[in-house]
């Protein structure tokens, strides 16, 4: 407390001086440190455990991901190269028949 006078007083610390008054931490029966480090220690590796299977699982979905990229590139490709040969081939005379313009009722039936 002295000091925390001492360093404001020298404004070394940058608020103001508080008295903080502590009360003493309740006395562990017996044993009973041991049971909670031990009960905190099983749930310190539970939340290990849960860290790591949620990495595991984000690490599987960004696997997913990435390989859903590559095949979304490789369909994009595939959809452009079949634009240009359709392209290509609309503009070859004779390769590509001719839309009709005659009404649906004239045109001969295939059978």
């Amino acid at each position: 407390m002295c000091t925390a006078v001492v360093l404001c007083a020298t404004g070394l610390l940058g608020g103001t001086a508080t008295a903080v008054q502590r009360t003493p931490a309740p006395t562990p029966s017996p044993g009973g440190d041991a049971r909670h480090l031990e009960e905190v220690r099983k749930e310190i590796e539970g939340l290990y455990r849960t860290a790591e299977r949620a990495t595991e699982d984000y690490n599987a979905a960004e696997e997913q991901v990435q390989l859903q990229q590559k095949k979304i590139v490789e369909l994009a490709r595939t959809i452009d190269d079949a634009q240009r040969r359709l392209a290509t081939l609309k503009r070859r005379p004779g390769r590509w028949p001719a839309p009709s313009t005659a009404p649906e009722a004239s045109r001969p039936r295939r059978s």
